[in-house]
């Protein structure tokens, strides 16, 4: 439907159960987020004016819907199809493909038909009209496993490299599509009257990288996670190898030199470990991942002063955090899988924030003590003021409080999957006790989320029990026999005094580790 002004449309055609949000993300539709980042790279592209129509967004109420989706029909130059399992057997949908392709289109028009791909669907379902067309996939199949990887799942975008790919892809589509029915180059060198030239490629400086860091390929398991940490070395002024936008070759001799000319460059080697070891190139003796394992191996054996920094995690990303009996994973175990340890190793089991966190500490010491820690602050109901007030007192002294979701907060199993997400990103938990009776603080200090991260990593976590105000009997007999081996430390604020002060005392040294 073309809009006063608007330019050129495209008409999007979806099943609205794809666009359904997950019940813990309601704001997380695959098709109104994609419309967003379609319409961001239209704009990028000098098409600012191009309309992405849906019919949720423009059918009001009392509109005749059959009506209305004939008129956006007929008026659209671009006709979007979101392909699905749920797509390919809407009557509707069909009728909207049949009636877009019985448009008369003049011989030698550019085609206005395009589609994407949200899923694999066998092509026997895909309707005719649509076989032909220019396709944008927004999964991929795993090559090792064979299985199928939506880069948008569940609310979020689980693979980013290529679901930014996919939609410059789309947008860029779109883009030729529009150019070639005219109205975009004329608008597009008005808005290049009223715009300042830009520098000349020969004006821009040499990248002159602060260090050279190996970073190995890993598994499809680890992918994420691996993408993650050489995005934040390369925004930190980092030259990564082997070069994260790249395949490494397919040939055993150049996939070979490769690692050992990118090893040879830098002064330290990074390894993710997850459950898988990488596809073969043709050759090649040994799996992707323990291949460069070994290389970096030989490396450290010449070079006493190179280390390998592997990350084996305890527990595996996108777990089921919520299964108690989930079997944490030997770090050395895991390195033993995939190869022999070397004396300068440098094993880490924690979670993916906190080997992130250990790695830019390793490169950029000058930086450590800038870092500003993550504290939990966890209460019974009855004891919520008292533990924001604390988040208040610690976040003035330089940390960074995170505080727990409170009972009403969802169900029991969100609760417990937030509070998890939370303490993934914290170094120390803060149990306050106020108000509430003694057997709940006791049972509270030993709750599975908070058991489950200390024994992510018990020499690094530490959880403090903190006593507020009252003062009770109860609270003298555990400040001075404990609670037990879960609780590392208690800090008693349960008597007259200034509690700022007792807190300063106490957090000091954890919040502001530089003034030690």
């Amino acid at each position: 439907m073309n809009e006063e002004g608007a330019g050129r449309s495209v008409f999007v055609s979806y099943r609205r159960l794809d666009d359904d949000p997950p019940p813990e993300k309601p704001e997380g539709g695959f098709v109104r987020y994609l419309s967003q980042q379609v319409r961001w790279e239209l704009n990028q592209l000098g098409v600012p004016k191009a309309v992405l129509w849906r019919d949720r967004a423009k059918i009001e109420p009392g509109d005749i819907w059959s009506l209305k989706i004939e008129e956006a029909l007929s008026d659209a130059d671009i006709f979007l199809a979101i392909v699905s399992r749920n797509y390919v057997h809407s009557d509707w949908c069909a009728r909207e493909i049949s009636t877009m392709a019985a448009r008369a289109v003049p011989d030698g028009s550019p085609k206005r038909m395009l589609r994407i791909d949200k899923h694999r669907v066998e092509d026997r379902w895909i309707p005719e009209p649509l076989r032909g067309v220019q396709a944008i996939r927004f999964y991929q199949e795993d090559a090792e496993t064979k299985e199928e990887d939506e880069f948008f799942w569940r609310g979020r975008v689980c693979l980013y490299d290529e679901y930014i790919s996919a939609v410059r892809r789309l947008a860029r589509a779109i883009y030729d599509r529009l150019e070639q029915l005219g109205g975009i180059n004329e608008a597009r060198r008005d808005r290049a009257k009223d715009e300042p030239s830009s520098s000349t490629a020969s004006e821009t400086p040499d990248f002159i990288p602060i260090h050279t860091i190996f970073v190995a390929k890993p598994a499809a398991d680890m992918l994420e996670e691996y993408r993650s940490l050489t995005r934040e070395l390369m925004q930190r002024g980092c030259r990564v190898l082997p070069d994260p936008s790249a395949a490494l070759p397919d040939d055993a001799e150049q996939v070979t030199r490769s690692i050992q000319d990118a090893l040879a460059n830098s002064p330290l080697s990074i390894h993710l470990l997850g459950k898988r070891k990488g596809s073969r190139p043709d050759g090649l003796d040994k799996d992707l991942v323990p291949f460069q394992l070994s290389a970096a191996a030989r490396r450290a054996l010449a070079d006493p002063t190179f280390n390998r920094l592997i990350w084996a995690p305890k527990i595996m990303p996108r777990s089921n955090s919520a299964d108690e009996n989930l079997k944490l994973r030997d770090p050395i175990d895991v390195l033993s899988g995939f190869g022999d340890k070397c004396p300068t190793d440098e094993i880490d089991g924690d979670t993916a924030a906190r080997f992130k966190e250990f790695v830019l500490q390793r490169i950029f010491p000058e930086a450590a003590s800038s870092i500003r820690p993550n504290i939990y602050i966890h209460s019974m109901p009855m004891d919520r003021s008292f533990a924001v007030n604390i988040a208040r007192e610690l976040k003035a002294l330089g940390a960074t409080p995170l505080l727990g979701p409170e009972t009403d907060d969802g169900s029991s199993q969100q609760i417990d999957q937030a509070r998890r997400a939370l303490l993934s990103e914290a170094h120390y938990a803060v149990v306050c006790w106020a108000a509430a009776n003694r057997a709940e603080v006791t049972s509270e200090t030993v709750c599975s989320a908070l058991q489950a991260w200390k024994s992510g990593n018990q020499s690094k976590r530490q959880l403090i029990l903190l006593l507020g105000p009252p003062s009770s009997n109860a609270k003298a007999e555990i400040a001075e026999f404990g609670v037990g081996s879960a609780v590392d430390r208690i800090v008693d604020a349960s008597g007259p005094g200034e509690i700022k002060k007792i807190i300063a005392d106490h957090f000091q040294i954890i919040c502001r580790p530089d003034r030690s």
